[in-house]
């Protein structure tokens, strides 16, 4: 496994099962997390709170950001914090539907050597991300920008394959 030890992946997302795989796997492979809801409903704040207690348990700096992801004031605000804490941001996993302004915002701070990572689970937000699939290149402004389908438990491993150095 690729080691991410001295990296910082920001993870965006309503919390459940895939989300909190893919931190834990990256939080097991060295990564300090920034982690950011999806929406301010109370149930993401409450996912993915549990998942930054485990993270705390696993022994690496971590920060949650309750916020809207689809709002730009905010996501400024969590790369702001991000960079403030962590000092950096080399990986960004979004599981959300429309992930503009988290490419708007991250993708310049990130420079060439970053990656944002989008993630879908099956057909449909596969589909969705596809239409958006040029509109966000653009926005990436260089960043390598990656989709992966994550259907089913144990397919978090892909996510942290798209993010290894090429």
């Amino acid at each position: 496994m690729t080691s991410f030890a001295g990296k910082v992946v920001a993870i965006v997302g309503p919390g459940g099962e895939r989300v909190r795989a893919v931190a834990v796997a990256f939080a097991e492979a060295g990564a300090d997390l920034a982690l950011g809801t999806q929406s301010r409903a109370q149930d993401h704040e409450f996912a993915m709170a549990s998942i930054a207690n485990e993270v705390w348990v696993i022994g690496n700096e971590q920060f949650l950001r309750v916020m809207d992801s689809a709002d730009t004031a905010e996501v400024e605000g969590f790369a702001e914090e991000t960079w403030g804490e962590l000092q950096a941001c080399d990986v960004l996993v979004a599981f959300v539907p429309d992930p503009s302004a988290l490419v708007r915002v991250f993708a310049p701070r990130m420079g060439p050597a970053g990656v944002i990572i989008l993630v879908a689970a099956g057909d449909e937000e596969t589909g969705a991300l596809a239409a958006q699939a040029s509109d966000l290149a653009s926005l990436a402004a260089g960043v390598r920008l990656e989709t992966v389908t994550v259907a089913l438990p144990g397919e978090e491993a892909a996510v942290l394959v798209a993010a290894a150095p090429r």
